[in-house]
């Protein structure tokens, strides 16, 4: 908890960015009554019957402190969906920066499912951009600061 909380409040230069890393699963529905028709000073009235149309994994990147923050959407929750993250992240959005990056310690969240996805030298030179910082079990709040 402390080494997170230290994380958080140790002050960057430049060349470093802090990154904090979330995900959420959300259920894509869809009514299937039409809204009940309303007088015009009245919001529509919709039924909570619908229809489920499976789940959505959501990837967030954001920087604390700035004004940037990245998503990303898959059908699956996978190592190697994950793992096309950082590598965003490393050589699209922070191509010239040391990532100091804040997430679960969820068993797809690793760094070593680089070496899953990518050639070992790919791998080891994405792997050295990062300095990962785990949320501690049920700490996950921290990164929503």
């Amino acid at each position: 908890m402390e080494d997170v909380l230290d994380v958080y409040q140790t002050a960057y230069d430049d060349d470093t960015v802090l990154i904090c890393l979330h995900k959420t699963s959300q259920q894509q529905t869809r009514a299937n009554r039409i809204p009940l028709l309303m007088r015009l000073d009245q919001p529509a009235c919709y039924d909570d019957k619908h229809e489920c149309h499976g789940t959505a994994n959501l990837l967030m990147l954001y920087a604390s402190g700035k004004s940037w923050r990245h998503v990303k959407v898959t059908n699956r929750r996978t190592q190697q969906d994950f793992v096309h993250f950082p590598w965003d992240l490393a050589d699209v959005h922070c191509p010239d920066k040391t990532i100091v990056l804040v997430m679960d310690n969820l068993n797809i969240q690793k760094l070593s499912t680089l070496y899953i996805t990518f050639d070992p030298k790919d791998a080891v030179r994405l792997a050295c951009r990062f300095s990962v910082h785990h949320t501690p079990k049920h700490g996950s709040c921290l990164n929503n600061n």
